[in-house]
């Protein structure tokens, strides 16, 4: 989850800045790929849960999305390579299959997940909504841990807003006082 929510952030916050700056991409394209892509989300994300539940597979959904978020990121940045600098097609391409299969992981990283935490609250009833039992040990683990690599994803965003902007000549500290706008959501 940690990962899923480092990249997400960091895609969200700064791919369309480093796109139009660096890459030289027109923003309206880059903005409609972002809504294209999470405009296929809102079909995919049922999809994936019915999937999900029906084949009671989860931790391979899981990892398939892992897969998918670190070769979506990937391919999202591989136009800034002076191999791609003359097409401007193949940077549009690029970007576009890259956020694309960003976002493909981020749904079958989380969806499955949440579905997995709602079946353990349904089998074990009894136990508080935050505590799942582990099958194997006989102690319970806090389901916080999710919230908890949600706000070290987060932190770490920041962190790398700040750092990133500093390498592009921008105002570091003004862009850590942006991005800590997203603890007030």
């Amino acid at each position: 989850m940690l990962l899923g929510g480092f990249v997400q952030f960091v895609v969200s916050q700064f791919y369309q800045k480093f796109a139009t700056d660096t890459l030289l991409l027109d923003s309206a394209v880059i903005g409609a790929i972002f809504f294209a892509s999470r405009a296929t989300d809102a079909v995919l994300d049922p999809v994936c849960g019915y999937w999900s539940d029906r084949l009671r597979r989860r931790r391979i959904f899981i990892g398939v999305g892992l897969i998918a978020l670190a070769g979506g990121l990937v391919i999202a940045f591989l136009p800034a390579l002076d191999i791609f600098a003359a097409s401007a097609v193949a940077k549009y391409s690029l970007a576009a299959i890259g956020i694309f299969t960003l976002y493909i992981g981020v749904t079958l990283v989380y969806i499955p997940h949440y579905a997995w935490l709602a079946a353990l609250q349904r089998a074990l009833p009894k136990l508080p909504f935050f505590c799942i039992a582990c099958r194997h040990r006989k102690h319970r683990h806090n389901s916080g841990w999710r919230r908890a690599c949600g706000a070290c994803a987060i932190a770490a965003k920041i962190n790398a807003n700040a750092v990133l902007c500093h390498c592009c000549d921008a105002d570091a500290a003004g862009a850590a006082r942006f991005s800590a706008g997203d603890f007030a959501k």
